[in-house]
């Protein structure tokens, strides 16, 4: 069972990889390099920045060293006046609140970090977060989540990764840790296939594991991606209004296949005794 998720940050949490990549290219465009955004995401997934193109260009360590520090003023320009809310995202970490612990890994700095939640609701539902300057090692090295690991003193079964690009799904591979790899326009051209679930939304996390308890009977399931407990095949809808203990909300389905509706039935599939109804 789940019972700890780490999240990756930026294109998880707030829809900030795009700016940073913007904040890059206008840094580079200033001393003549273009920054090719293929390239960049190619060298993203092996833990390279922008740099890597100005370098191949002859710039010289001196001048990138200033004009990272111009990237970095104008990152947080665009962290100041852009819209890098991601619709729901506040709703889904409540909920899933209930049922898990929860933390931030994230290679963003703490400087960049503070200035993004600002005002925002996101950390009061974090045990804790880890920054770049928390590790030493940034991703795709396993360290950052193992660390987080550690922080929980979590095992890597009863531990998910939520992550949006190839580089922190190395990084959680490696850790040896499930990951569920949400939507991301701007890392979608990457190569995620090494993820354990897909998704397109936090709200359709499909591998944070549920117990409900309705008297001394128990049984498991995950969140689908229609919002609903399963186990196997069938579907144990949320909350039936008539069974005030299920871990679920607000549920309207009555589902044969539901151990807890009233047309519950063997056939359907479901295996939980009849006297769970």
């Amino acid at each position: 069972m789940k019972k700890y998720v780490l999240f990756d940050h930026d294109g998880v949490l707030v829809d900030t990889e795009l700016w940073y990549f913007k904040a890059g290219e206008r840094a580079l465009a200033e001393i003549g390099v273009a920054l090719d955004q293929e390239r960049y995401l190619r060298d993203m997934s092996q833990g390279l920045g922008a740099w890597a193109q100005a370098r191949a260009a002859g710039v010289d360590e001196p001048v990138i060293d200033r004009q990272r520090e111009v990237r970095d003023a104008y990152y947080q320009e665009y962290l100041r006046t852009e819209a890098i809310q991601i619709d729901g995202v506040v709703d889904a970490l409540a909920e899933l609140s209930q049922y898990v612990r929860m933390a931030i890994v994230t290679t963003a700095k703490r400087a960049d970090f503070d200035l993004i939640h600002q005002g925002r609701q996101i950390t009061g539902f974090m045990d804790f977060v880890l920054v770049r300057e928390d590790y030493d090692r940034p991703k795709p090295h396993p360290e950052p989540y193992l660390a987080g690991l550690t922080r929980f003193g979590a095992s890597r079964d009863e531990t998910l990764v939520v992550e949006d690009s190839s580089r922190g799904l190395a990084s959680a591979v490696a850790a040896g840790i499930d990951c569920a790899v949400v939507r991301n326009g701007f890392t979608a051209t990457q190569d995620l296939s090494g993820a354990t679930h897909r998704i397109d939304t936090l709200a359709e996390l499909a591998s944070i594991r549920a117990r409900v308890k309705h008297g001394d009977v128990r049984f498991e399931g995950v969140v689908d991606q229609a919002g609903c407990y399963r186990r196997g095949v069938p579907a144990i809808p949320r909350r039936p209004a008539r069974v005030r203990t299920c871990v679920a909300q607000s549920c309207s389905i009555r589902s044969p296949a539901c151990p807890m509706s009233p047309t519950w039935n063997a056939s359907a599939g479901a295996t939980a005794p009849r006297s769970l109804r």
